[in-house]
């Protein structure tokens, strides 16, 4: 009789992440320079650290729009290693060549 192991579940991992290698470094850097960063005396630190987090979270929100994606991660078994898989490997390859 042959063992039967429970496949674990797989399990969904959701990460966001930007494309900064996109960005126009140029077209970046005139926006900040545009923006109310720039035109305003600031009085107090606390607005001006809000305004200045707000402000290029917009900025980079334009450039480099924040991606949600949802990534399955199988968790694999132990007994499974990267000798069993060149071994398969060889086998299919082998059962290829006979085949023909």
């Amino acid at each position: 009789m042959r063992a039967i192991y429970p496949t674990p579940a797989p399990t969904k991992e959701e990460f966001s992440y930007r494309k900064y290698k996109s960005i126009d470094i140029d077209q970046f850097k005139l926006d900040i320079l545009s923006s109310n960063l720039y035109a305003e005396e600031w009085l107090d630190v606390n607005i001006a650290a809000n305004c200045f987090s707000t402000t290029l979270q917009h900025i980079l929100d334009r450039h480099a729009p924040l991606k949600n994606v949802r990534k399955v991660t199988r968790t694999t078994f132990p007994w499974y290693s990267d000798h069993l898989k060149q071994l398969k490997r060889k086998r299919r390859k082998a059962e290829k060549i006979w085949r023909q």
